[in-house]
C-alpha cells in the first residue's frame, strides 16, 4: 500500500513548508509535493500523482484561479480539495463551489486545523 500523497498549489514557498511540518505528525506520513508554476499543475498532477488531496494556496484565489481548479476537480473528481486564502476568494459562491473543495482554511491557520483538514 502506498503512503498517501498531497499536492501543495501555489507560488510561494510558506504553504507547502506548514504543510511538510504537519504532515510528519501523521500517520501513515503522506508524501507531500509543491507546484509553484499554476499552469505547469496538470504536468505534476500526470507525472507525479495521483495525488489524494490538492491544497490550493492564496495564489489560486482569484476567479481565475478558482476555474483551473474547477477543471482539475471535473478532472480528478476523488482527489480532495483544501482551499487556504488569506483573503476571501474573488469569485462568487457559485464559483467556490464548484472546485468541489471539502475545506476552506483561513491563513494563517494553525497546524491542529490544518492536520484535521488534511
Amino acid at each position: 500500500m502506498r503512503n498517501p500523497k498531497i499536492l501543495v498549489l501555489d507560488r510561494a514557498d510558506g504553504l507547502v513548508g506548514q504543510v511538510r511540518g504537519v504532515a510528519d505528525d501523521l500517520r501513515p506520513r503522506p508524501d507531500v509535493s509543491a507546484c509553484t508554476r499554476v499552469g505547469s499543475v496538470g504536468d505534476v498532477l500526470t507525472d507525479d500523482g495521483p495525488f489524494d488531496v490538492l491544497v490550493a494556496g492564496p495564489s489560486l484565489r482569484t476567479r481565475a484561479g478558482l476555474a483551473r481548479l474547477e477543471v482539475i476537480h471535473d478532472e480528478l473528481p476523488g482527489m480532495s480539495l483544501v482551499l487556504a486564502f488569506k483573503q476571501r476568494p474573488d469569485g462568487s459562491l457559485r464559483e467556490i463551489v464548484r472546485t468541489g473543495a471539502v475545506d476552506l482554511l483561513p491563513l494563517p491557520v494553525a497546524d491542529e486545523a490544518l492536520a484535521e483538514s488534511v
